[in-house]
């Protein structure tokens, strides 16, 4: 099969299309793919800056420092906050929240913490509708925070009131102690898969879309450079993003 290669501006301006509602995740090593990078992207590809017609966005951070969040988030005017729900301010609603709970540096400390402040925040996204919820990463929140249930209610049921995830996570073959959801490779509409020397997430990979042979996935995805990526949509249509 043909595969389609694209520069990264131009699938950004021509090819990709969202729909409110739809669920998107993006595959890869930490560090080394670019996932939270290329979400970024592809919020700031869907935002046009009418407040009427745009998704109301939450970005979730769990870690203690994220210079890519931070980057982004002021680059769209996204208000930081660290509890939710946020404090609304009269005629000043920014396009966008970035969820991000203080840390004390105790995971028995903040664990429970940022869990209490991410179910919130989800939940309130979900109840709204016609929101995204960027949840990066979402191992740190099934198997850390032990946030699946109210991940899964979103993905199963998020569509019809249009409220979408945006995933992304280092590891789809899960471990045996976290696995991630079914639904998680299930439920998307969008799926970004970066290279990667594990033959177990390769394997992953290749169950992600139903109607395509899995050992072609693998092929592409095992000429992909770094910060590249494999597209697949709903549809089955396929394409390799440039860094």
């Amino acid at each position: 099969m043909r595969v389609l290669r694209l520069e990264r501006g131009d699938f950004l301006a021509r090819y990709w299309h969202y729909r409110p509602g739809e669920h998107v995740v993006a595959f890869g090593p930490t560090q080394r793919a670019g996932k939270t990078w290329l979400l970024w992207q592809l919020l700031t590809a869907t935002l046009t800056g009418d407040p009427k017609r745009d998704p109301r966005v939450t970005a979730f951070c769990m870690k203690p420092a994220d210079p890519t969040t931070s980057r982004w988030s002021e680059h769209l005017g996204f208000r930081e906050v660290s509890h939710w729900p946020p404090v609304s301010v009269p005629f000043r609603r920014p396009p966008g929240y970035t969820l991000w709970p203080h840390h004390t540096m105790d995971p028995a400390t903040d664990n429970p913490h940022i869990r209490e402040e991410f179910r919130a925040g989800i939940l309130d996204g979900y109840k709204r509708g016609r929101s995204v919820l960027m949840l990066d990463e979402i191992y740190g929140i099934v198997g850390e925070l032990g946030l699946t249930e109210e991940l899964l209610a979103v993905l199963t049921r998020g569509g019809g009131v249009r409220c979408g995830a945006w995933m992304a996570t280092q590891k789809p073959s899960g471990t045996q102690k976290s696995p991630l959801p079914g639904f998680v490779f299930n439920c998307p509409s969008h799926f970004f898969l970066a290279p990667d020397n594990d033959r177990k997430n390769r394997q992953r990979y290749g169950e992600l879309a139903g109607g395509i042979d899995p050992q072609e996935i693998e092929r592409h995805v095992l000429t992909l450079q770094r910060f590249e990526f494999l597209y697949i949509n709903a549809s089955g249509e396929m394409a390799i993003v440039g860094a």
